[in-house]
């Protein structure tokens, strides 16, 4: 969950896929030649697994029914109307955790990068 909230862009790429051809990490589009995808012999988590935020095939994959779990709970978030059921909210409390624990680490990365910016910019 906290892979698709932080990096939509490589949670949306399939591992088998990855491992028979090339993808941009920052994008998550697939490298191309002309129209056809560039073939790689292995995936880059195969020497390093810091590469992919993924980490390695599978790891960080949701399963169908968490996928399913979660476009549910955004569909009714969107229209306003939120179920009575006592699973339901126990699930969209699990979602809105990982979505405060995102927004937090990506409020630390914007106070680390402009910390930076400002070590930088007295050099």
């Amino acid at each position: 969950m906290r892979l698709i909230l932080l990096h939509p862009e490589i949670a949306r790429i399939d591992c088998e896929d990855c491992k028979k051809f090339a993808y941009n990490m920052k994008t998550g589009e697939r490298f191309l030649h002309g129209k056809d995808p560039i073939p790689v012999r292995e995936p880059p988590c195969a020497k390093d697994d810091k590469i992919c935020r993924k980490v390695r095939p599978g790891y960080s994959d949701l399963s169908e029914e968490n996928m399913r779990i979660v476009a549910d709970i955004e569909f009714f978030e969107q229209i306003g109307k939120i179920p009575d059921d006592p699973e339901f909210h126990r699930y969209r409390k699990i979602v809105s955790d990982v979505r405060r624990s995102v927004e937090a680490a990506r409020a630390k990365d914007e106070q680390y990068d402009m910390l930076l910016a400002m070590v930088k910019s007295r050099r």
